[in-house]
């Protein structure tokens, strides 16, 4: 049998997550940050690299202010000069629309991906092998590509899919997927030292 492409697999990630009503998303989301605040507190790996989430994605946003309470250094993906980045964001001057309508903070730096300590990983649909299925443009190919730290997954349960997804040799592996439901070290990889210290 024919392995689904990666057209079809985004097509029923993008129909899982639409099956989640507006509250179901809101509280799966809650518990994620309450998860990630934990581990946060326990590891403090810093600089994080983080997102901007869509309205399908999960919302970590409160995280942002409870890393600023703490002085803590975000990184978030920057579109400058025709090319992706991480870019250290000041969060507290707000946002504006950036590439593509999305948030960019108002003022933010560029920063070397080199110093990223843990990295927190949208996507469309992730597998138990730590395979990523992004929304085809390949941005985060290529804002990974340069980060050797821990690459974490964060999803709602419906987009984990029992099947591998297709993947390809520039496609980044994660080193964990976290969703509502708690932490999940891929099948294969080994994870990068104590990541989900506080399960």
């Amino acid at each position: 049998m024919t392995a689904p492409s990666k057209a079809a697999m985004r097509a029923e990630a993008q129909r899982r997550i639409r099956s989640l009503s507006a509250k179901a998303r809101a509280e799966a989301s809650a518990r994620i940050c309450g998860h990630l605040r934990r581990w946060l507190e326990a590891l403090r790996p810093e600089p994080l690299a983080a997102f901007h989430p869509l309205a399908t994605e999960p919302d970590i946003r409160p995280l942002f202010v409870t890393w600023m309470e703490q002085a803590a250094r975000i990184l978030l993906p920057g579109f400058d000069e025709g090319a992706w980045g991480w870019r250290e964001a000041d969060l507290g001057e707000g946002w504006q629309p950036g590439y593509q309508g999305l948030p960019s903070p108002v003022r933010s730096a560029p920063a070397n991906p080199a110093s990223v300590q843990a990295v927190l990983v949208p996507g469309l649909a992730f597998d138990r092998l730590g395979t990523r299925l992004g929304r085809g443009g390949g941005v985060y190919d290529r804002l990974l590509a340069g980060v050797s730290a821990p690459k974490i997954a964060v999803a709602f349960h419906v987009q984990l899919m029992d099947d591998p997804l297709p993947r390809e040799p520039h496609d980044v592996r994660m080193d964990q997927v976290l969703t509502e439901y708690g932490w999940l070290d891929p099948a294969g990889l080994t994870p990068h030292g104590n990541l989900k210290a506080e399960i």
